[in-house]
């Protein structure tokens, strides 16, 4: 029997039942729960498949007169959560060609099946790492490069602090210069997610500061019942001179070591990035990234 697709509004959706697939599903991620779209998504609607035994978010703006999909700061991957298979796919596709004909769709990294029902897609790259095993066999995987700068910040006696503190997010802004980097407001309501969910202890937040006071590393994640998100993660100049950085992340995996989680790392395309996680033993775990255009020439141009 074909499965029964409703395309709803995000006013439309019944939240908990929303919630609750992604919470039950083995590939329900943060980044689909309904407070997450809410607070960092423009516009949303939401396929609700078979009765919300899988659903798929789809964040959207408006543009020139139609709608395009695009991918929102802080929400690495999306896609469908529960029950895929090729055949549920292609009876999607149709009902998201309807809606929209141009944007850029991140697929789960459980979401395999797109690679053979969608032309184009590919994979991209993140990395997680095993918090089930004991600290000291998560350390045998640490690179000697990491294990040397660990040893070099540990003469400076850094403390880590778990409180509240506003400039943690004007430091990220000030340091991050690279392209694509998420804007102030991007940041402004990733911090009120993050004050949302740090009143229910599902935002962490993790910082080092000299004997001035002044922030020189900070760490800020979310958590859900299976993983950890690195989310943001800055570091000033005398930071990085003091590896601070990486005293903070080993403290991170000694705090979350042997519990039932994955501290995942939001991987990155960039190899530098790439390369301080693999320090730390992070196995690669692709998701999926496709770009839908369907527009006519010449407004195929179009880019969101």
């Amino acid at each position: 029997m074909p499965a029964s697709i409703q395309l709803l509004s995000a006013n439309q959706i019944d939240i908990n039942r929303w919630n609750a697939c992604v919470l039950n599903s083995n590939n329900g991620l943060i980044y689909s729960q309904t407070s997450m779209l809410n607070s960092l998504a423009d516009n949303w609607h939401g396929l609700v498949i078979d009765n919300y035994t899988s659903v798929l978010p789809i964040p959207w703006r408006k543009k020139w007169g139609f709608r395009y999909a695009y991918v929102p700061a802080f929400m690495q991957q999306l896609g469908f959560t529960g029950t895929l298979d090729e055949s549920l796919i292609y009876t999607a596709l149709p009902h998201i060609y309807k809606f929209l004909s141009l944007g850029d769709f991140q697929f789960n990294f459980n979401n395999t099946a797109v690679t053979n029902t969608i032309p184009g897609v590919r994979c991209r790259i993140n990395q997680i790492i095993d918090l089930h095993r004991s600290y000291p066999d998560i350390f045998q995987e640490f690179s000697n490069d990491a294990k040397r700068n660990i040893h070099q910040s540990e003469k400076y006696q850094f403390t880590i602090q778990n409180t509240w503190r506003d400039d943690i997010w004007d430091c990220f802004l000030g340091e991050m210069k690279i392209r694509y980097s998420p804007k102030s407001q991007d940041i402004f309501h990733f911090k009120q997610v993050c004050s949302l969910y740090f009143e229910s202890n599902e935002c962490h937040i993790r910082w080092i500061e000299n004997d001035k006071k002044d922030l020189i590393a900070a760490w800020v994640g979310l958590q859900d019942s299976r993983r950890i998100y690195n989310l943001l993660n800055v570091t000033t100049a005398e930071g990085r001179k003091k590896s601070a950085n990486y005293f903070l992340f080993n403290s991170l995996l000694k705090e979350w070591c042997e519990k039932p989680l994955i501290f995942d790392c939001e991987g990155s395309e960039l190899p530098g990035v790439q390369s301080f996680y693999k320090n730390w033993g992070a196995v690669t775990e692709p998701y999926f990234q496709f770009r839908l255009n369907r527009l006519p020439f010449p407004l195929h141009l179009f880019k969101g």
